[in-house]
């Protein structure tokens, strides 16, 4: 239990899914002492520099009385945080874990993008996470803040397989969770989703939080 100073953690979750998919990693996260703020966004309904504005400027109220602030986001939830940090600053700020982050985005998008089913459940928000050299990610420029970056290698899904370079976790290809100004980027074997169950993956997100080192 860590009880030397108040952390609070933030967890952003990625394109169409929800906070209850980060469940048992702000579980984990509790086990250990921090307040954990599980954040729900509608992350299909609008642009990435609303959901930024709005969501994150929310959890940073909810979290306003902490020594520290941390992030730890799953796949578009980093971009979501990349857009706020871009655009303001976190007196506070701690540090950050980004789960398989589309951080040049994903070449799945650029395929996909006209098909109705995947407009359909992805919303005009999937766009933005384009591989092209104009989309939200790639225009963002390097990071200026103590990052950590889990990627998967394990792929389940045949279109991912079918469109992705090796290696990759099925939604997103590892070179493509790089950043310039990163700290650390590991690669396990576990796929895009299936990071927010891993324990090998808490592990990891627990010790950057404290050391801003991964799990050795």
């Amino acid at each position: 239990m860590r009880k030397s100073k108040r952390e609070c953690v933030i967890l952003l979750h990625g394109l169409a899914l929800s906070s209850l998919f980060m469940l048992p990693l702000k579980n984990s996260l509790e086990k250990e002492g921090y307040y954990v703020h599980n954040v729900d966004y509608p992350s299909t309904d609008f642009p990435i520099s609303y959901l930024a504005s709005t969501y994150v400027s929310k959890a940073l109220i909810e979290c306003a009385n902490f020594d520290t602030i941390h992030f730890v986001t799953h796949s578009m939830g980093g971009i979501v945080l990349r857009y706020y940090l871009k655009h303001n600053s976190v007196q506070n700020l701690g540090n950050v874990v980004m789960l398989a982050p589309p951080n040049k985005g994903t070449h799945i998008v650029d395929v996909m993008k006209n098909f109705f089913l995947f407009r359909w459940i992805f919303g005009e928000t999937a766009k933005e996470l384009s591989a092209k050299s104009n989309s939200t990610p790639n225009t963002l420029g390097a990071v200026n803040f103590p990052l950590g970056i889990i990627a998967g290698n394990s792929a389940f899904n045949i279109v991912g397989m079918l469109l992705l370079a090796r290696p990759h976790d099925g939604i997103v290809s590892v070179e493509s969770t790089k950043v310039e100004g990163m700290k650390e980027h590991i690669i396990l074997n576990v796929s895009h989703t299936l990071l927010l169950k891993n324990r090998e993956v808490f592990l990891h997100v627990k010790d950057f939080l404290k050391v801003t080192k991964f799990h050795v």
